[in-house]
């Protein structure tokens, strides 16, 4: 190793033997005490810095943990921990310190010993899990982050035990699975009261949560009334990130609720409020809506024009599921306008996105195929959108997305139905309905996570399924 300006370069053994055996006599030698002196002192420090020394800063980690004595791994942990946060926020990737922390690369834990009573272990843990999540792999995020949970309980942590709940509930909400969301939260509102943590500005984050999971439920009104409680709440303090957050959640119930011009409005307050702080993923989630608003509308050209500004926005970032996501709805509008060529060649580029970061996250490939299916089943090649929808049928197994399980069985007894398969599409419906019942989604909202995804209005054998009207 040696150091460049502010930098160690790990070099191969032969250069390493080459140094050492030739080294200049003024320069004095290097060895790991000052490598980990010098990039665990710059763990302090939230830069950018992280993004070309990662890979150093990981192995070093990974290192101190499968060597450090009992009485160091504290210290490690809370490097460990920092290193994380840091990973997360200037080069989110994933990483191979999961293995480093628990120890046993052959499965995350889901119990923990009663002897855990570290800080920093589970914080570690904690910062893997949200690593987890932003890299959309929701699954491993909820594993982790029960873990995290469990070793902050051991510890009485009380608040971080309640943000690991949060946070688990979020998880299953983007898998679909409101029930397991609500019991998640339930049991942090429960832990907040009884220990006494339960602030203002925690009640207000947790209205804009449980109301979340009420859309879902299809009880709208009582989601609006706390999306509503919450923002009143975050005007009073002045907290514009949450007031933003609030407007999104409003419009979101507004729109499920038919208020479209009402939904719109509060796009619109959270597309200023986030060209208002610079941030990038309230500016391009409002052009998304409002794309959805235009598209809604008639206006084509204007959806695409917002679109190309989110995707523009997206591609700046870091996070190839969002740049994706965006995508997904461009091939989504160009599949409702009946360019079927262009949204094979858009979703073409989402996997192009997918490899050139070297992230293929098993939840972003199904979203991926099913935008795909839609096209196809669109474009009237049955065959190959029955092969699509089925594909992500079954990596549900894998990524447990609750929710795009519901989605896809419904569309392939759609196109049972078309197939003339009447049995068949009674079968997948049947699927579709025991899906609901177990997470919790009214049966008319099960695109109230992604309303890009809805079929056509001429596909409405669910919709008979439902009233008994299936022949």
């Amino acid at each position: 190793m040696y150091r460049k300006a502010k930098a160690y370069a790990m070099l191969s053994p032969i250069r390493l033997y080459i140094l050492n055996t030739h080294q200049a006599r003024d320069t004095p030698p290097l060895d790991l005490t000052h490598v980990r002196n010098h990039y665990y002192a710059q763990l302090d420090d939230d830069g950018d810095w992280i993004a070309t020394e990662d890979a150093n800063v990981e192995r070093l980690i990974a290192h101190d943990l499968s060597r450090a004595t009992e009485q160091d791994m504290e210290f490690v942990y809370k490097a460990c921990a920092q290193f994380l946060c840091l990973l997360k926020q200037h080069k989110l990737r994933p990483t191979s310190l999961c293995l480093g922390v628990f120890g046993k690369p052959e499965r995350i834990p889901h119990t923990v010993a009663p002897k855990e009573s570290s800080y920093w272990k589970p914080c570690s843990v904690y910062c893997l899990g949200g690593l987890a999540a932003q890299l959309c792999n929701y699954r491993e995020a909820i594993d982790l982050l029960t873990t995290a949970k469990q070793l902050f309980a051991l510890g009485q942590e009380h608040e971080m035990t309640a943000r690991c709940l949060e946070l688990v509930a979020k998880q299953y909400s983007l898998l679909g699975n409101v029930s397991a969301a609500e019991q998640a939260l339930q049991e942090a509102l429960h832990l907040r009261r009884g220990y006494h943590i339960l602030s203002p500005d925690d009640e207000a984050r947790l209205n804009l949560d449980i109301g979340d999971a009420m859309m879902y439920k299809g009880q709208l009104q009582e989601a609006l009334t706390l999306f509503t409680s919450a923002q009143e709440y975050f005007d009073s303090i002045g907290d514009t990130s949450n007031i933003a957050w609030a407007a999104a959640c409003q419009g979101e119930a507004e729109w499920h609720s038919g208020n479209y011009v009402a939904a719109r409005q509060h796009f619109e307050t959270r597309l200023a409020l986030a060209t208002r702080t610079n941030d990038n993923f309230g500016h391009a989630w409002s052009l998304r809506w409002l794309a959805r608003a235009e598209a809604r509308d008639g206006h084509y050209k204007k959806a695409l024009e917002l679109l190309e500004e989110a995707s523009a926005l997206a591609s700046e970032g870091n996070d190839v599921h969002y740049t994706c996501r965006v995508l997904w709805h461009q091939a989504a509008l160009a599949s409702d306008l009946g360019e079927f060529d262009h949204a094979r060649d858009i979703l073409t580029c989402a996997f192009g996105e997918m490899a050139i970061h070297g992230r293929q996250s098993a939840n972003t490939i199904a979203m991926t195929h099913d935008c795909s299916a839609r096209n196809e089943l669109f474009a009237g090649d049955y065959k190959k959108a029955r092969e699509l929808f089925a594909m992500v049928v079954d990596s549900c197994d894998e990524t447990s997305d609750l929710e795009l399980q519901t989605r896809s069985s419904r569309a392939l007894g759609e196109i049972a139905l078309l197939e003339g398969d009447i049995a068949g599409a009674r079968e997948w419906f049947t699927k579709t309905k025991s899906l609901c019942d177990k997470t919790g989604v009214h049966p008319d909202f099960l695109y109230i996570g992604n309303p890009w995804a809805q079929l056509k209005g001429e596909h409405d054998g669910w919709k008979l399924f439902l009233e008994t009207h299936l022949p």
